[in-house]
């Protein structure tokens, strides 16, 4: 493509084009074709795939609306009910499977470096490696491809149906594997407390339950597994909608040193999910702490009372690295309500006299 910052510019240029096209079909189409097309518009630098159940009429209609953007870049399109090319990937439907299958042009002469040849060594073992590669990789079979959404907070279950006689079951994300079988393979301690496989060996499922589900979590998890030679896979994109928060009081609270202080928080019948949340992540969970460090659990406590609406943060024994941002959060009608507290420590200064 020319000089090294080409690809970078042609990424600007597509990611225009792509709000604009959101933008614009959003305006034409109205909200729920534009959440279709955010969740099925694919695309790797002008290479742009999607999967469509609207009208042909529409499809020209988006392809018109693209090209309107910029004349001076023009989209060109194919499509097919059956099987369609993407990069060097065959896209194949297959009843309500999804199959893949490595794709040549015509012109592919499938000519390659002799091995005789005196290049490095690393470069002549690479390329039937990688040849290899491509071929384990894209012969794999998709049976679900489904969007899925939360809410930040909430607990998410992802889920996964596995056949008998099927082998290295394991839920992945782009970052490498979750879970084997039972087994999680996540190097953050928060993560491991948070992530759960759920399996049910009877049912035939083998699901990813996610609770207190943060932004992080978004994005595209499979389920894989190997029957019959083949790499089976199932997958999810996990979006997280935002809430709109509503902060119902913001004040600030001040203590020495050495004290006891409450921080002060009131929930209305009928809220969920209450907690209290310092920047670091969750500190509270309903009557439960959730603080690993074993001197802050002795000093910590939760003070409830449901009678009277009470959901009070007890600090004892306070120390300078106490202060800061702490926020009373719940759920309440579809909503986040949040009560922020900031606590500013001083230190208590004593005078001694000899008398």
């Amino acid at each position: 493509m020319g000089t090294k910052v080409a690809p970078t510019y042609a990424n600007l240029v597509m990611g225009y084009l792509e709000i604009q096209m959101y933008r614009r079909s959003q305006r034409k189409f109205g909200h729920l074709f534009y959440k279709f097309l955010m969740e099925n518009w694919k695309k790797y630098i002008d290479d742009c795939f999607i999967l469509w159940n609207h009208t042909l009429d529409m499809l020209m209609e988006l392809k018109d609306l693209l090209n309107e953007i910029n004349e001076n870049i023009q989209f060109t399109m194919e499509y097919n009910s059956n099987k369609l090319p993407f990069l060097d990937i065959l896209i194949i439907k297959n009843g309500t499977n999804i199959e893949t299958d490595i794709f040549y042009k015509p012109t592919d002469s499938k000519q390659y470096l002799l091995f005789t040849s005196c290049h490095p060594k690393h470069t002549r073992v690479n390329i039937p490696y990688n040849l290899a590669k491509r071929i384990y990789k894209f012969g794999e079979i998709v049976l679900s491809n489904k969007a899925q959404h939360t809410h930040i907070g909430e607990t998410v279950v992802l889920s996964c149906r596995y056949y008998h006689g099927a082998t290295k079951i394991r839920w992945r994300r782009w970052q490498g594997i979750i879970a084997k079988a039972s087994n999680l393979k996540l190097k953050n301690a928060d993560d491991r407390k948070r992530f759960n496989v759920v399996a049910d060996r009877k049912k035939g499922d083998y699901n990813l339950e996610i609770s207190d589900v943060e932004q992080s979590d978004s994005g595209l998890y499979w389920c894989e597994m190997r029957i019959g030679g083949q790499i089976m896979q199932q997958k999810v994109t996990l979006y997280i909608d935002t809430d709109d928060k509503f902060v119902l009081s913001n004040k600030a609270q001040h203590a020495y040193i050495g004290e006891k202080v409450i921080l002060s928080c009131k929930y209305p019948h009928g809220a969920t999910k209450v907690r209290w949340r310092r920047w670091q992540g969750i500190i509270a969970k309903g009557l439960d702490l959730n603080v690993e460090n074993p001197d802050d659990r002795k000093r910590f406590n939760v003070v409830a009372d449901e009678m009277k609406g009470e959901y009070n943060f007890e600090i004892s024994g306070v120390i300078q690295s106490d202060s800061g941002l702490y926020w009373c959060e719940m759920r309440f009608g579809g909503q986040i309500m949040q009560q922020k507290v900031t606590l500013q420590i001083g230190k208590l200064l004593i005078n001694y006299y000899l008398l």
